[in-house]
């Protein structure tokens, strides 16, 4: 092995040496079987058949090797793959039939009948197509239950040499382009370990695209659109729906997708086991087990057993051998397909409509059993699955097409061109770079619906010893020999050594040598699109070189795909190797294992800020999230916050909110207006806030209803306790004024007056005479009393305590700016499903601490009354500063979850959330922490507390961190886990100018919507036409005092002001 690196500075050297091949004197090495072979037929016609001269032979072998030298060049394959014709006048369904093994006359029949070309009356004549199925080796695929195990294979047959192989799919999860230098470490030592590991002769193939798919994405926004009953959130995620398909089309939005494919051949898995006479005699063995089994009529017997066989066989000599290489080896994170995984796999490559439920009988089922291993195999004589892939639907075909063209193939709608990597770059900078080579040009700007497959093989070690032996001999008696005669050979013969005697170092460390395999496929609209997007990717490799593939595109292509076990590059390439030869370091530079990872299945989308790629937040799973936003004014954070709050108002989860920012137009008064009656924003000032109104929990079971009112109660003690408290510093007092708040409210809510009093409210409802008799604080305050609380020991600080609350909390409630607020029944509908309390206006901080106190008791009432709710905070700060109130705030986060409250904090910066009273409890629960355009003085707050990398946050206070206004987006940084996610929110249209809060967007939004009739209806046809003239407005095509202005009124403004 080699010496340990230093994975941020040491450079990684490719070594070229270790696909050269030593040169026979003046001979090139990759010349001299083709010029053997020239001369050889040479001297056959010359001599032998028209008895020429020696002479005569020896000219024509001479002009025959210069001309063939002239024409193939060092790389034989590039000449000879010219003369490859795409078969037929194209591709044609051939209608093929799946016939299993065990029903041996039929198999041995299909055998002998191998399908060939088919005749076809066109309007040009009779034309000749070639069946795709005989480019296609798939059986079937099979699923193997096995040892605790379960994984699917495609099983492949390839009746030319009868030859029985696998291809055994596994999901792959790649690495995050941001990792810790701990993990770069041991991923390149483990990836180094598990190459040199490869089994002999097996090839294993990995996959990374990218493309514009919006399938999932597009259900999943229409299944909420379809499910809320609020128009105005149906009709803003249909727009989002909209913006998609248009970011996609753009190539901004890009499904990226990894998969490795690892093979199993019948002949090789036991022939890896044994030494080349073992080889020998095992298949001497095979030809007289077949025979004999032929002579005694033990056939069909054989052939019962086959698929049970054969399934054995893939799970002992494949898939465990390959998981373990890939996951204990290679330490990467993969789990094997199911048989509808792979068949959607490969629907999606000839296909757009959805992939249909592969049925029971149509693909091959082995299971073990307390007797033994079970099949279920399809019956002979139904369509195979390659013709269920290409048969298309509706009468349109999904056979894939060459149209005789030798540069394009014809694909699911796309035209395909292949560029091929065909000299490796010098090296890396370092192995941290190496890593994400492929990804760094697979994500780049311009690159989209492409694909690249990178198959990776051993090759044997001795040969690539011998020949490096060789190549360093000859450069040491080339340097001999330039010394001697003087020649000024030195320095490249020294060079040729020491880079040979370097790679046979590796070699007889253990380092394996290894063909790899290179293919991109790009897809396109057309022709021209293709070679536009061919010429820019084969530029962005630097030293490497990568060529467009213009003669057997559609050859390679089909070599990339799973379903035959063709080897990818290996054809035309017995003179001249056209893989690349390189060791098991350098290979990893190779993989494309890179990928930003996935966060959440569903929710929230933002583009990764590097390919594109879809990430989400959802704060509605299977736990309920709690997020931070944090950003500078105009960074976005309220749209961004929105687009949470209309994913709960689509899923019917109630939602309600805290607003502390300034002015009475804020983004979420907007919003909340937008829904009509079904939000609510509540001013604080001008409405009633009962403060001892419990939550209605008659709807929810009693294993949750209880625990919550628990819950509730703690709240309401710690409310108590803040109003009663201040900023009093006394800890006996302060303990003393808990415990009898404790016994307080124990009293009260056991009275049965209490109850009877609630239970009629509830049934009453909303503005009832019994909802205005619900107990408020003032009745709380008759029980605060020694008699009342039946205080068996009363000492003199119990007095204190109970005047402490008596004093304090009374005077409250008789104050005329907020004594009615929180001491009067409720004003404040509690049907509608969002309602945010708005805290601004409050001149004096005491009672503006009480009056947050008493809106955030609001909304935990709320929250609890639900099984589900969200809880947003917007703009705190300055309340954080009192610790009752951030007491609060950290303990709802921290048990809210228990009661199903998701939680989403809105924040211009981390400071004050630093310095609350519950700084810590509020960082411990923050399941995710969004991060938008800051400041350099924001940065210590991050750096500090949240212990952000300063190369990582840093990137978020520069200019280039700006959202970009003509196009919707706004800039974020995810952080979950100690994982981040450079990404991108492209915000709806529709959305962007619905909350628009500028006074000139507030007043052109007026102009338009004072035009429609004030209905819902009339609301939205509004807003439509009014996002229209925004954008433009925003992309420069008018100004926003355009908007809403008729032409006639803008002629007379120009006409007073150019007067």
């Amino acid at each position: 092995m080699s010496k340990q690196i230093d994975v941020d500075q040491d450079p990684i050297r490719v070594s070229r040496s270790m696909g050269k091949r030593a040169s026979i004197g003046p001979i090139p090495a990759d010349l001299l079987f083709p010029w053997m072979a020239i001369g050889f037929v040479a001297y056959f016609i010359i001599r032998m058949m028209l008895a020429g001269s020696i002479i005569l032979w020896t000219g024509c072998w001479f002009w025959l090797a210069v001309t063939y030298w002239a024409l193939a060049g060092n790389r034989a394959y590039r000449y000879f793959k010219q003369w490859q014709i795409p078969p037929g006048q194209d591709w044609i369904n051939g209608d093929s039939l799946f016939v299993r093994v065990t029903d041996h006359g039929l198999w041995k029949r299909k055998r002998k009948e191998s399908q060939g070309a088919i005749l076809m009356q066109t309007d040009e004549g009779v034309k000749r197509f070639m069946p795709f199925q005989k480019f296609c080796h798939l059986h079937s695929i099979a699923e193997v239950q096995i040892g605790g195990h379960k994984f699917a294979c495609l099983l492949l047959h390839n009746p030319g040499s009868d030859q029985w192989s696998a291809q055994i799919p596994f999901k792959f999860t790649g690495l995050h382009p941001q990792l810790y230098r701990q993990e770069v470490e041991e991923t390149i030592d483990l990836l180094r370990r598990g190459l040199q590991e490869l089994p002999e002769r097996e090839a294993l193939t990995f996959y990374l695209g990218c493309s514009t798919d919006i399938r999932e994405r597009y259900e999943q926004l229409n299944q909420l659109a379809e499910s809320t009953s609020l128009n105005p959130v149906s009709v803003l995620l249909l727009n989002e729906q909209k913006r998609i398909f248009e970011l996609a089309q753009q190539g901004v939005r890009q499904v990226w997708s990894q998969s490795i494919w690892a093979g199993w051949t019948a002949q090789y898995s036991e022939e890896n086991r044994t030494d080349n006479i073992g080889k020998i005699l095992m298949g001497l063995q095979r030809w007289a087990q077949k025979g004999i089994r032929s002579f005694v009529g033990t056939e069909q017997t054989f052939f019962n057993n086959f698929y049970r066989n054969l399934a054995q066989q893939v799970y002992e000599q494949g898939y465990l051998e390959w998981r373990n290489l890939l996951e204990t080896k290679c330490g990467l994170e993969v789990a094997p397909m199911s048989a509808q995984e792979a068949w959607e796999w490969l629907w999606y490559r000839f296909n757009k409509s959805p992939a249909p439920t592969l049925g029971k009988d149509q693909y091959i089922q082995i299971r073990e059993t307390e007797r033994g291993l079970s099949e279920n195999v399809p019956m002979s004589g139904q369509k195979d699955l390659i013709t269920l892939l290409i048969q298309g639907e509706k009468g349109k075909t999904s056979v894939p097409r060459h149209k005789q063209q030798h540069g394009y193939m014809y694909v699911n709608e796309k035209v395909g061109k292949v560029v091929v990597l065909e000299d490796p770059p010098d090296g890396w900078r370092n192995a941290r770079e190496q890593l994400s080579w492929i990804w760094t040009r697979m994500s780049s700007s311009y690159v989209r619906d492409t694909e690249v497959v990178i198959q990776v093989r051993p090759k044997e070690t001795w040969v690539t010893r011998d020949e490096l032996e060789k190549m360093s001999r000859q450069s040491h008696t080339e340097l001999r020999r330039a010394i001697e005669d003087g020649t000024g050979r030195v320095v490249h013969a020294n060079l040729a050594g020491e880079q040979a005697a370097d790679a046979l170092r590796k070699v007889l460390e253990g380092v394996k040598p290894l063909y790899c395999a290179p293919v991109f496929i790009i897809w396109r609209n057309s022709e021209a699109e293709c070679e536009e997007a061919a010429i820019q990717l084969t530029k962005s490799f630097g030293t490497a070189t990568a060529v467009t593939e213009d003669d057997i595109s559609w050859q390679l292509w089909l070599d990339s795909l799973p379903i035959n076990d063709e080897l990818l590059l290996k054809k035309f390439s017995t003179f001249s190797e056209r893989r690349l030869t390189l060791d098991s370091e350098s290979a990893i530079g190779f993989l494309p294992i890179v990928k930003p990872r996935p966060i959440d299945a569903e929710g929230v989308e933002f583009l990764t800020e590097r390919g594109g790629q879809p990430v989400h937040l959802n704060l509605f799973g299977s736990s309920p999230g709690r997020i931070m936003i944090t950003g500078t004014s105009g960074s976005g954070k309220s749209v961004l916050g929105w687009r949470f709050i209309e994913e709960a108002l689509a899923r019917s989860i109630p939602v309600v909110g805290l607003d502390l920012s300034t002015g009475g137009d804020n983004t979420f008064r907007i919003a909340v207006e937008m829904l009509g009656e079904r939000g609510v924003y509540v001013d604080i000032l001008n409405e009633r806030m009962n403060l001892m109104e419990p939550p209605d929990l008659r709807n929810l079971p009693p294993n949750l209803a209880i625990p919550r009112f628990k819950r509730w109660k703690d709240f309401i003690r710690q409310a108590i306790m803040a109003i009663s408290m201040g900023q009093i510093q006394d800890q006996e007092l302060q303990e003393r004024v808990d415990s009898i708040t404790l016994r307080l409210l124990e009293v009260f809510f056991s009275d049965s007056e209490m109850i009877d009093r609630y239970n009629a409210a509830f049934e009453g409802g909303f503005k009832s005479a019994e909802w205005q008799l619900m107990p408020t604080a003032h009745e709380l305050l008759r029980f605060c009393s020694r008699e009342k609380l039946k205080l068996e020991s009363y000492e003199e600080i119990d007095a204190r305590a109970i005047n402490q609350i008596v004093s304090q909390l009374g005077a409250k409630l008789v104050d005329p700016n907020i004594g009615d607020v929180i001491g009067r029944p409720s004003t404040v509908n509690p049907n509608p499903i969002i309602k945010f309390y708005a805290l601004s206006g409050l001149s004096n901080d005491a009672n503006a601490y009480i009056m947050a106190i008493t809106a955030q008791m609001a909304c935990l009432r709320n929250a609890l009354s639900a099984p589900q709710s969200l809880f947003v905070g917007d703009e705190l700060s300055v309340l954080l500063s009192k610790s009752g109130f951030a007491d609060m705030v950290g303990e709802m986060l921290a048990t809210g979850r228990k009661e199903g409250v998701a939680s989403l904090l809105l924040a211009q910066d981390l400071d004050a959330i630093v310095t609350c009273s519950a700084a810590a409890k509020i960082k411990a629960n923050i399941t995710t922490t969004i991060t938008g355009y800051t400041t350099h003085a924001a940065l210590d707050a991050y750096t500090s507390y949240l212990h952000y990398d300063p190369s990582i946050i840093g990137a978020n206070a520069t200019e280039k961190f700006r959202g970009n206004r003509s196009e919707m987006y706004t800039r974020w940084m995810i952080e979950r886990n100690g994982r981040f996610w450079q990404t991108r929110s492209y915000s709806p249209p529709l959305a962007v100018a619905a909350l628009a809060n500028e006074e000139e967007e507030k007043l052109a939004r007026n102009r338009v919507l004072m035009q429609y009739p004030r209905t819902e209806r009339g609301y939205l046809a509004g807003l439509s036409a009014f996002t229209k003239e925004y954008v433009a407005a925003l992309r420069g095509s008018q100004s926003m005092q355009d908007i809403g202005v008729s032409d006639l009124e803008k002629f007379q403004s120009r006409r007073r002001v150019s007067a």
